[in-house]
């Protein structure tokens, strides 16, 4: 049996640092034998609780290829990321053109395809008037793409810094690197399956918050938030818009008539039928006018004749209008118009002063709707 004063030595010793080869020498020197040595040094080992091996990081492999990258940012993200952080951007940007070159080969490859069979088509049927215009669509469109093409892959710098600008205001730590890094490498899915739309774009979606997160160190939760409020701030931006433009546009349906300097339509008293115009103008120059001629024009159409108060205008016959007087207008048209369809009118009133004979003309323009 091992002496227990033995096994307590030679475990007060490695505590206190000294080796097993310094303590076995002491011990030979007071007697102990070498079988007693050993045996007591297997007991402390035995009793000693043995610490476990610290496990090995993940190992980063910066040295991806092209087809290795699009493995591992489709079904192995968490690493892939993990794996790129503090990678050169340039890198990143030679990736995004290489994969993009896919869609857009493969929209070129369309493009003339549809080219070939128009060309077929046209010249089987004789319609050389068409070949013009489809030389010009046969070079215009692949132009379309390539020019297409080269806006992305500068349009990626501008959106990384949209992104980057609300990473900063919910206090993502990361650099601009990273946020043009996930924003990148997440459109692997758009550029691969181009042809499954929707399930790409929100595969893309993930694998953008999820790259945000890891590279920014930031929850799932701050990364999509990030991304989503400059979406939100846009939808609302185009509402207001809209909104401004509708009530812009509804008040100037309201308003009546636009130009036609000199008169006015306070009352907005005009209607469009089916086959006339009519307007009410009151003359605001400041002394009598002579209406000598009068046209409106609509989709190419022209008013055949126009009617001054019940007296017909034009071809030496005129209608005086006194200062301040009103007047109603009503012109017969040329051409027939659809019920209850808004028209943009051109007005042409031609006059001259009765004081002094001097002849202008007054432009204006009214948008119509039939009734």
């Amino acid at each position: 049996m091992v002496d227990r004063h033995l096994v307590d030595y030679i475990k007060a010793q490695l505590g206190s640092g000294y080796s097993q080869d310094a303590i076995t020498k002491v011990l030979r020197q007071q007697g102990w034998s070498d079988s007693e040595i050993h045996e007591g040094f297997q007991t402390v080992n035995f009793l000693t609780p043995r610490q476990k091996e610290v496990p090995k990081p993940h190992e980063r492999n910066r040295n991806m290829g092209i087809t290795e990258k699009i493995r591992r940012s489709l079904f192995h993200s968490d690493e892939f990321f993990e794996d790129i952080r503090g990678e050169p951007l340039s890198k990143a940007f030679v990736y995004y053109a290489i994969i993009m070159l896919i869609p857009t080969a493969v929209a070129l490859v369309v493009m003339v395809a549809i080219t070939s069979i128009m060309s077929t088509i046209f010249t089987t049927v004789a319609m050389p008037d068409s070949l013009g215009l489809l030389g010009l669509f046969a070079w215009l469109g692949p132009l379309i793409v390539v020019l297409a093409y080269v806006g992305n892959l500068f349009g990626t710098f501008i959106n990384a810094a949209i992104i980057h600008l609300f990473a900063k205001i919910y206090s993502a730590k990361g650099s601009y690197r990273d946020t043009y890094q996930s924003l990148v490498y997440s459109t692997t899915p758009v550029a691969i399956f181009f042809f499954i739309p929707v399930i790409n774009g929100l595969w893309a979606l993930y694998l953008n918050i999820k790259g945000l997160s890891i590279l920014h160190r930031i929850s799932m939760g701050r990364a999509t938030l990030i991304l989503f409020t400059p979406i939100i701030l846009a939808i609302i931006i185009a509402v207001i818009i809209f909104t401004a433009f509708a009530s812009g546009l509804a008040g100037y349906q309201n308003s009546g008539i636009s130009g036609l300097q000199g008169f006015s339509s306070p009352s907005d008293d005009w209607y469009l039928s089916e086959s006339d115009f009519m307007i009410t103008l009151t003359n605001d120059f400041g002394n009598s006018i002579n209406i000598t001629d009068s046209v409106i024009t609509y989709l190419g159409h022209n008013s055949t004749s126009v009617f001054v108060n019940n007296a017909l205008v034009g071809d030496g016959n005129g209608v005086v209008i006194p200062s301040g007087s009103p007047a109603t207008f009503v012109y017969n048209i040329d051409g027939e118009t659809d019920p209850d369809k808004t028209y943009i009118l051109f007005i042409t009133i031609t006059h001259k002063s009765v004081a002094s004979g001097f002849e202008s003309t007054s432009y204006g323009m009214i948008i119509g709707k039939t009734s």
